[in-house]
């Protein structure tokens, strides 16, 4: 993900720097329990990652900085709530 997330917005990482900063901040994130911070996710994602022992955190932040420093002043934005019913007139 990460390395797509690179050529998305046109920065140059070599591969075995971008692989081994991604190895680096998951086994240490794992390692320690953070959450997972997102700003949307399904039920299925939500049941696999609470099977895994992963909590998700589901924010209405935009901006990730800022939801990880509301995390851990303990706030967590709400979400929109989205209506994803399809109506025909």
């Amino acid at each position: 993900y990460d390395a797509l997330a690179l050529r998305q917005i046109g920065t140059h990482v070599p591969y075995r720097i971008t692989a081994l900063g991604s190895f680096t901040s998951y086994a240490i994130s794992f390692t320690l329990g953070f959450p997972l911070i997102t700003g949307g996710a399904g039920g299925g994602f939500l049941a696999r990652m609470a099977e895994r022992g992963i909590e998700v955190i589901v924010t209405g932040e935009a901006d990730p900085l800022q939801a990880v420093i509301d995390y851990t002043h303990g706030v967590v934005k709400p979400t929109l709530v989205v209506d994803h019913a399809h109506h025909s007139d």
